[in-house]
């Protein structure tokens, strides 16, 4: 679903830069005009809104943890992996670390609304300031 939403999000006029784990998974992107970033910080370099979209929490902390340089105190990070209470929590905690905003955002749906822009997204934060 990342390759459809980044798709997206470039046809709507957002400036995009995308990493992937895999950069071959993350070149057809170019056509749609992002750019392709060899790290996660220099993908996040100077970002005001950061989203990932990966497997599973283990493996968003690990992205989030190689962003730290690129990350800024305006940054709001948008993450849309399905996680336990639990782990929204530790995800919460090192967003504080990281010294940015966090939206825990999972997402509902399939590669097919992904591909419309018709993804149902249950976003939830702590309050401005708090």
């Amino acid at each position: 679903m990342g390759e459809a939403m980044a798709r997206n999000i470039a046809a709507a006029g957002v400036g995009l830069r995308a990493w992937n784990r895999n950069r071959a998974a993350a070149e057809p992107l170019v056509d749609a005009g992002a750019a392709v970033c060899d790290t996660p910080a220099e993908a996040c370099q100077g970002a005001d809104i950061v989203l990932t979209a990966l497997s599973n929490e283990k493996v968003v902390a690990d992205v989030m943890d190689q962003a730290r340089d690129g990350l800024g105190g305006h940054t709001v990070w948008v993450q849309t992996c399905t996680v336990s209470p639990d782990g929204s929590r530790r995800l919460a905690e090192l967003a504080t670390r990281l010294n940015v905003a966090y939206v825990e955002a999972p997402l509902l749906g399939t590669k097919e609304p992904a591909v419309a822009g018709t993804l149902t997204i249950l976003a939830a934060s702590p309050p401005a300031g708090g």
